[in-house]
């Protein structure tokens, strides 16, 4: 993943308040990104890290949060503003996370 794209969405959730979602294409992978994310953190900026139950999530001051899955978990009952996706993601796997991001003004989806 380019540092550009970390930075962006740390930047949105640190600074901004917005939520991400940053998916990878399984949770080894998603564990590696996670650990990267919450190097690229300012621990000023971040409130808590969860790692429960092969969920890792990071939630800063601002009310912000970087969540990190697997593209064979759900997203299910999640609502965020920004979803970080692989590029070579199939267009049903998309289908299953874009409902997440109906509610939001920002509806942001980024290939890495």
């Amino acid at each position: 993943m380019d540092q550009n794209i970390v930075d962006e969405a740390v930047e949105a959730a640190a600074a901004l308040g917005r939520k991400v979602v940053v998916l990878a294409t399984n949770l080894r992978n998603a564990d590696a990104l996670a650990r990267r994310f919450e190097l690229a953190a300012p621990e000023a900026y971040v409130s808590g890290i969860s790692r429960i139950a092969g969920r890792r999530k990071i939630d800063f001051h601002s009310g912000g949060s970087v969540r990190f899955l697997s593209t064979n978990q759900s997203g299910r009952g999640l609502a965020v503003d920004r979803i970080i996706a692989p590029r070579d993601a199939s267009p049903e796997t998309l289908a299953n996370f874009i409902p997440m991001t109906a509610a939001s003004e920002d509806g942001q989806i980024t290939g890495y």
